[in-house]
């Protein structure tokens, strides 16, 4: 089979992630996560993951992918298929010594079956996590798919989910969460496909201080390219 390997990597220091997404056995291909590790100049695979409960070849695990110290996140945007589209899902891997498990799956709350795409991209930063939802309704007052970025926080092992992030001036071809950059208390979202793929990328400031559901002023946070 055609494993398709590399769609993302993440890396931090000594470890590196990539995912494989049609890993698997011929006409499933759940996909899978590849985790190696700098050992005397010497990179040798720690482990493969795969999630506990993985689902079937229309939706491969890992397509998004990132890294920081002990904690891996996996993005699967085309988990959970709904009337409306795919859900999607992420999963949290957590390293104990050499060891690999999953410690957490999170999913869209405020948007299951809608079909928001959760997962298309998703970034770590110190004990925050962004994850984008491509296909997310804003409701100004009508729905309008723009996407969205929820945001999550770690208490302890824990991530709990913080609030959504939309944009304001976005529109149905915006996309936005297809790519995200994070580093706290910033967060960015570009939207290559806004304005006739002009694109555009919007700058979130302050994370401590956004409220639920918190939509920025353009004229204020979005710089166009």
């Amino acid at each position: 089979t055609t494993d398709n390997v590399g769609s993302d990597v993440a890396i931090d220091g000594d470890t590196v992630a990539f995912d494989s997404r049609n890993e698997g056995p011929v006409g499933e291909f759940p996909g899978s996560v590849y985790v190696y590790r700098l050992d005397s100049g010497v990179w040798a695979q720690e482990q493969e993951l795969t999630p506990d409960e993985p689902q079937s070849a229309a939706a491969p695990f890992g397509i998004s992918l990132d890294l920081q110290g002990d904690t891996i996140v996996a993005g699967a945007p085309f988990y959970n298929q709904r009337a409306l589209g795919p859900d999607g899902e992420a999963f949290i891997f957590d390293r104990a010594g050499d060891t690999w498990t999953q410690i957490q799956a999170l999913l869209p709350d405020f948007a299951q079956d809608t079909g928001p795409l959760f997962g298309l991209d998703t970034q770590l930063d110190g004990d925050w996590l962004a994850i984008g939802a491509t296909s997310e309704l804003f409701f100004n007052p009508d729905p309008v798919s723009t996407g969205a970025v929820y945001l999550f926080r770690r208490d302890r092992d824990d991530w709990g989910f913080v609030q959504r992030v939309f944009a304001d001036g976005a529109t149905s071809e915006s996309s936005v969460g297809q790519v995200i950059g994070l580093d706290s208390p910033t967060l960015l979202a570009a939207c290559p496909n806004e304005n006739i793929n002009t694109g555009a990328i919007y700058v979130f400031d302050d994370l401590d201080t956004i409220p639920a559901d918190f939509a920025v002023d353009p004229d204020v946070s979005i710089l166009h390219i």
